[in-house]
Formats: structure tokens, C-alpha cells, sequence
């Protein structure tokens, strides 16, 4: 994963594949409640599955492309606290929805990432 995007050394980026991921999202999400780690969730395990598909997608010679996949897990509650001016701490703090997201399922997706695909960022709503 590449740290910084914005590097004049990164590989020229032609397009931006934007997409919600969702996969056994309200199953892991209650898995995740009763205490199973990240790297255990289904969702998260069938992601990773596709990793191979996507580094030679996203790194094929002249049509290298970022990806960009969003976790809508707790949004609502998200777009909620902004509107009450709350923190993001405060938020995360407030609903174990975000909390899931920023540190559950979408890290272990986003860290998971073979290392040589560096054209992926993981955006939970907190990044907004």
C-alpha cells in the first residue's frame, strides 16, 4: 500500500475503481459484537479471497487504478454526530458501528492487502 498517494514516485493511476463493500456485513458485524477477531469474519475472509483478481487488476502496465472501497457500517449514526458537531472519537466512541468499521473488519481488509498492490485505500466514513 502505497503511504503516501500523493508521491510523484507512485505508478500513473488511469482510472479509480469505487465501490460499497458489503459482504456478510450484518453477520460479521454481530460476530464482531460477541468478540471474534477481524481476521475471522466472513466478509473479510471472502475480500481477501479476490486479492490476486484485484493487485493484477489494479497493476496491469498502463492501466494501473486505485481502489476505493467504502464500508457503510454506521453512516447513518455518522452523518448524525457531524450534524451535533460531535468528534470523531466521541463518535466511534458512542456507536460500536463505527468502531467496527474503522477498526474491525475494513483495517484487517485495508493492512490484509498483499503488499505489492499498493493502489488500494479503505475509507470508513470517519475518513470523510
Amino acid at each position: 500500500m502505497c503511504d503516501n498517494p500523493t508521491s510523484d514516485s507512485s505508478t500513473p493511476v488511469r482510472y479509480v475503481l469505487y465501490s460499497h463493500y458489503s459482504a456478510e456485513e450484518d453477520e460479521d458485524f454481530k460476530a464482531y459484537k460477541l468478540g471474534a477477531s477481524a481476521e475471522t469474519l466472513k466478509g473479510v475472509i471472502h475480500l481477501q479471497k479476490h486479492f490476486r483478481g484485484l493487485r493484477e487488476l489494479l497493476t496491469t502496465p498502463g492501466h494501473e487504478g486505485i481502489l476505493v472501497l467504502f464500508y457503510t457500517r454506521g453512516y447513518r449514526e455518522y452523518l448524525v454526530g457531524l450534524r451535533n458537531s460531535r468528534d470523531d472519537k466521541a463518535l466511534e466512541t458512542a456507536h460500536e458501528e463505527l468502531k467496527f468499521a474503522a477498526h474491525g473488519g475494513m483495517s484487517v481488509v485495508v493492512s490484509g492487502t498483499p503488499s505489492r498492490a499498493r493502489m488500494n485505500r479503505g475509507i470508513t466514513r470517519l475518513m470523510l
